[in-house]
């Protein structure tokens, strides 16, 4: 056998769970602060080998670019557009990294240049995302309607009147599938290679499977908790856990 040249690099990876203070909740995200020069087969290799939902990989962005860095995201098996908490993670950490604070930084994604704010600093940091235009689409016909209601374990009755299976899109499309009771989620037992066939199908990135809050709660909607929110390429299978 011939000898085969291996990349071989040594480099930092951060975890950050972001929508959270406490450590071990909310939702976790990988962080590499300093990824010149990684190849795109290198971040996804990283990307594996640390094995949460996406990882983003910072990129000093080039002179006279009209944007402050370049972000990339990686789930452990395909790169995707663009992620939001990961874009969280990888801000905060950036900031308190360098020490920034109370300023706007302009990020190229995959789905485009987006501003992300940093309000005050230290742990108190917050970091408020702008997303791309949300871009709706016809409800799905019926036959994908039902791939889907099937590969979730759901029925009509399971649905909220009124509202669409539909897929909507701020950069990283999600097939929106609204439940008229938060107790049906805890009890979803999703086919996970139906799913991955669903999306094959749409091409679309994910499912967000939803329900909506009592009037009293200060979030309109509460989406999947346990490890069963899938978030696909339609090539790729990655379960993202919701907290």
């Amino acid at each position: 056998m011939g000898d085969h040249a291996m990349e071989e690099f040594r480099l930092t990876v951060l975890l950050v769970d972001a929508f959270t203070r406490t450590p071990g909740r909310g939702n976790r995200a990988g962080v590499v602060l300093d990824a010149a020069g990684l190849s795109a087969a290198a971040m996804q290799a990283v990307a594996a080998l640390v094995n949460v939902s996406e990882t983003a990989f910072i990129l000093p962005a080039p002179a006279q670019a009209g944007y402050a860095v370049h972000v990339r995201y990686f789930t452990p098996r395909a790169e995707v557009p663009v992620c939001g908490h990961a874009t969280v993670g990888a801000h905060y950490a950036r900031a308190r990294a360098l020490g920034i604070s109370d300023t706007t930084v302009s990020a190229l994604t995959g789905a485009g240049v987006l501003p992300v704010d940093i309000r005050g600093s230290g742990s108190g940091m917050k970091i408020v995302m702008t997303q791309g235009r949300v871009v709706f689409s016809p409800p799905c016909i019926p036959a994908v309607r039902q791939a889907v209601l099937n590969a979730l374990g759901l029925d009509e009755d399971d649905l909220l009147s009124g509202l669409p299976v539909q897929e909507v899109s701020t950069g990283h499309s999600k097939i929106m599938v609204p439940l008229r009771r938060t107790a049906l989620l805890d009890a979803l037992k999703p086919d996970m290679t139906a799913l991955t066939e669903c999306s094959r199908v749409t091409g679309c990135n994910g499912f967000f499977v939803f329900g909506f809050n009592g009037g009293d709660d200060e979030a309109l909607i509460r989406p999947l908790k346990k490890s069963i929110f899938p978030v696909f390429t339609p090539k790729t299978c990655s379960p993202q856990q919701l907290a």
